[in-house]
């Protein structure tokens, strides 16, 4: 059913957001599809009629390969050892060195002389005329640097590049077939390009009247300082960090030449000799000028500024207001109140089970804890006290400081607000000019959905984030470095076999250490990465939700990028060949050309954990279901229940997308160098698409709806794909020592970057925002609402922290009162009221979900036929 549901339905249920995910999705099946077909019917067999790896793995010590006159300190041809020490080692031997032949320790020959002297184990050379008498004038002696290499490789390898021997004639198959990949990629994403702009365009044409597509965000407010003196007159306390901007800032302003606010004077001086002085206006000055002159707010600077500049257009103007007290007071409203709920429900719970006595809740109380008030009305001391009577007296008494304080706030500016306009078209102007010429003052962009705001990061100014996000980048390049040791050292031990020895003399743990750990432990170390890179992007001064979310996507791909492809990649080419690379490091040419197409098996596992376990269960949660039916069988109120079945996860699209990308470059890269990752790959994105598709439907919902801007960040990821395919081919095909392949893909790198350039330059500023023509046909279409925005919420931008939620504080207290009042008078019936059958939630959720699902179907039609290109 899921695989059925129409792209309507997906929009419908999901959102923009939703759908071009899933058109990621199909981009890489097809992609997949295609190259899966062609690389089995060209490349595959002409792999696997090759015959290097047998070659490269024959008995090391064919007499044909070896001198007779070295075997003393040899395996013999039956493999059993020369020598002791060689028959008690089990392992097999990759590299073996010749023994020390010569004695060091001699006196020096008679002049003009060499000599050396045979050490005594070491059995003597014939005369070299025994290889017959034209070597009558030859003289040969032990070579001590010689070393017999055995290969580690297996069958799977035949399938690989590996086994076309060098100088073969075969290599050029492998460059035509990189040239026709490329093409094919580059047309699907062409073709997908024209899909993920017509959906950003139906997305601009389907918002509704209101909110961000009437409003821009203006930042670097000029004459706003972020932290005024507290009431008391004393200054506030700033970070160095802040203070290192409050010196620039000062620095900036306070060295200008003086001149009239709103002016340019320039002083043209007729002597030719003499340059032209042009005084600027001080942005920042005429702003403090004009509000001391006025004696008014800054969010009156604001609209007067927007007002001369756009005329009637303006509509209103919402000002940024400091809310860090008033958001710490919340919190623990919140939790309070969370607690409350809580102590309702086990008392609830223990009156609907006849078996248990309804004990009294007491809580214990630690006034210094919660501040003055705690410690006036209980004391130092932790004391218990009635949990019910606690909680009615913290929450009324928080209620009473976050209105006090919603007062206060708005004395606490921030140098940025959210100017709101009539039409879209002055939207779309305003959103775009540059409306001053010192870049630091009176930066617009596109307001962003009111629910996604990050609201503290809009106290920074421009320069602020600017440094910030420079220390992000220092720290990203440190985080990976740091996470680069790891991943090497797991592929090391196992690729040499050095992690849990004792499991490998069973062949089935073996096989399992071999093929999946690498995969897994990879992905273990990936798990915390994006709470890390989150938290990292917050403190850079990101400012909305989706912004977080497709820097997340862009720092990810890079993350893994450097330490699972490359970090990975170059450290089990060395790893395969470990031993034979210390033993002779001037190798390392020739170890990459016949190990590079190995490392093809372990992403190929890598990708098939994921592909059969990783998101398979992630459809079933087992663990989330557990925990769900838990909650849900101790929940005892009618309100704990609804909060606990409206409960939805949010699609996390900045760790997926990512990891999706990851994959794409993984399979494509090594389509020919390894062809069984190619439907590998396939396999991976059909099961993302089926289980991902069934989650933004059903189990899963957005914070927010950017309108699928994530395909911008997705079309870079894939281009880089490819030029990474490109490179590794040609540095594969230059090493099997053949000259036309590597010249024949050499110019893909350069056509791709710039058929890429050429796609961005094409889509980016078309699915960045509405044009002009397209926001003056939805202002004719809504000429009606022209005057005023009557659709859109009132006080959209104001932060959420200034409104109270007074019904569900009354909810609260009247539980808790009812409890209260119950435990006094020992009569718990009153608690009925409270508690409803189990199944009766369960009915109504099941209920809502078909009236739900019944709505899409109904839309199905009317949302398809306005998908450009779908018919």
């Amino acid at each position: 059913m899921v695989a059925r549901m129409s792209e309507g339905q997906v929009l419908a249920s999901g959102g923009m957001d939703a759908l071009m995910y899933l058109k990621t999705m199909r981009f890489s099946m097809e992609v997949f599809a295609l190259v899966t077909l062609f690389v089995s019917a060209v490349i595959l067999p002409i792999n696997l009629t090759s015959d290097n790896v047998d070659y490269l793995t024959q008995n090391p010590y064919d007499p044909a390969k070896i001198s007779e006159y070295i075997r003393f300190y040899l395996p013999d041809l039956n493999g059993t050892a020369a020598t002791d020490a060689e028959e008690a080692d089990e392992e097999a031997v990759d590299v073996i060195e010749a023994p020390e032949i010569y004695n060091k320790s001699i006196p020096p020959a008679p002049p003009g002389l060499i000599w050396w002297e045979r050490l005594p184990n070491i059995p003597p050379l014939p005369p070299v005329t025994a290889l017959g008498p034209e070597y009558e004038n030859y003289t040969w002696i032990y070579d001590e640097d010689y070393k017999v290499v055995k290969y580690d490789l297996t069958d799977l390898d035949k399938t690989t590049m590996t086994n076309v021997p060098t100088k073969s004639d075969k290599l050029y198959a492998h460059a035509i077939m990189t040239w026709f990949l490329t093409i094919l990629v580059l047309w699907r994403l062409r073709v997908y390009c024209q899909k993920a702009l017509n959906l950003r365009i139906k997305h601009f044409q389907d918002c509704p009247r209101g909110a961000e597509t009437h409003s821009i965000l203006c930042t670097d407010i000029p004459g706003v300082v972020s932290q005024p003196p507290s009431q008391d007159g004393a200054a506030p306390k700033e970070s160095w960090f802040q203070k290192f901007i409050d010196k620039r800032m000062n620095a900036k302003h306070g060295k200008r030449k003086e001149s009239t606010p709103g002016t340019v004077e320039p002083l043209l001086n007729s002597m030719v000799d003499k340059d032209i002085d042009v005084i600027l206006p001080d942005r920042w000055e005429e702003a403090v000028t004009k509000m001391g002159a006025s004696g008014k707010s800054a969010e009156w600077l604001v609209k007067e500024e927007f007002q001369d500049l756009y005329k009637d257009d303006f509509e209103s103007c919402h000002l940024v207001y400091d809310t860090t007290e008033l958001s710490a007071l919340a919190g623990q409203y919140e939790k309070a109140k969370a607690k409350a709920y809580h102590a309702v429900d086990v008392n609830v719970s223990q009156h609907m089970n006849a078996k248990k006595k309804v004990k009294p809740q007491k809580v214990l109380v630690a006034g210094p804890t919660m501040g003055k008030w705690g410690m006036e009305k209980y004391g130092k001391k932790p004391k218990k006290v009635d949990a019910f009577e606690f909680y009615i007296d913290r929450l009324e008494y928080l209620r009473s400081e976050i209105l006090k304080e919603q007062v206060e706030a708005k004395k606490k500016e921030y140098p940025a607000a959210f100017v709101s306009f009539k039409t879209r078209r002055t939207q779309v102007i305003a959103s775009q000019v540059m409306m001053s010429e010192d870049l630091s003052t009176w930066v617009t962009k596109p307001a962003p959905q009111p629910e996604e705001i990050i609201w503290n990061n809009l106290r920074m100014r421009s320069s602020e984030r600017q440094i910030r996000h420079k220390m992000y980048i220092i720290f990203f390049w440190l985080l990976m470095a740091f996470y680069m040791i790891p991943v090497a050292a797991v592929q090391v031990l196992i690729s040499t076999n050095s992690l849990v020895g004792w499991m490998q003399s069973i062949p089935i743990a073996s096989s399992l250490l071999t093929g999946i750990l690498p995969g897994l432990a990879l992905r273990i170390f990936l798990i915390l990465l994006p709470k890390i890179l989150t938290s990292m992007l917050k403190m850079a001064g990101v400012i909305a939700g989706s912004q977080l979310d497709l820097g997340l996507v862009s720092y990810m791909y890079i993350f893994q990028f450097v330490t699972v492809f490359i970090g990975s990649f170059i450290s089990g080419i060395f790893a395969n060949q470990f031993e034979q690379l210390i033993d002779d490091p001037g190798s390392i040419v020739q170890i990459f050309g016949t190990a590079a197409p190995q490392v093809g098996i372990f992403f190929m596992t890598y990708i098939l954990v994921q592909a059969c376990f990783e998101i398979p269960l992630d459809i079933f949660d087992v663990v989330g279901l557990i925990i769900f039916k838990l909650k849900l069988a101790i929940a005892a109120t009618d309100s704990a229940k609804e909060r606990l079945m409206k409960s939805k996860e949010a699609f996390k699209y900045g760790k997926i997308i990512p990891d999706d990308s990851i994959v794409f470059l993984l399979g494509l890269s090594f389509s020919i160098a390894c062809p069984l990752i190619a439907p590998i790959a396939l396999i991976y994105f059909a099961t993302r698409y089926l289980v991902n598709k069934y989650n933004l439907v059903y189990r899963s919902e957005g914070n927010y709806q950017s309108g699928g801007q994530s395909w911008l960040r997705v079309h870079d990821q894939y281009i880089a794909c490819l030029v990474s395919f490109q490179i590794l081919m040609i540095f594969i095909l230059a090493i099997k020592e053949m000259i036309g392949p590597p010249i024949i893909v050499l110019p893909l790198p350069f056509i791709t970057l710039g058929i890429g350039v050429g796609n961005k330059a094409r889509y980016t500023r078309p699915m960045a925002s509405l044009s002009l023509l397209l926001a003056e046909d939805r202002d004719r279409q809504e000429q009606g609402k022209a005057a005023s925005l009557e659709d859109a919420p009132e006080n959209a931008y104001l932060s959420p922290l200034f409104t109270f939620d007074e019904e569900d504080h009354t909810e609260v207290m009247n539980q808790c009162r009812l409890l209260r009042d119950a435990h006094a008078a020992g009569d718990f019936a009153p608690l009925s009221e409270l508690a409803n059958p189990y199944l009766e939630p369960l009915n109504q959720a099941e209920q809502a979900s078909e009236e739900r699902f019944h709505d899409i179907e109904t839309s199905e039609n009317a949302s398809d036929a306005h998908i450009p290109g779908k018919n």
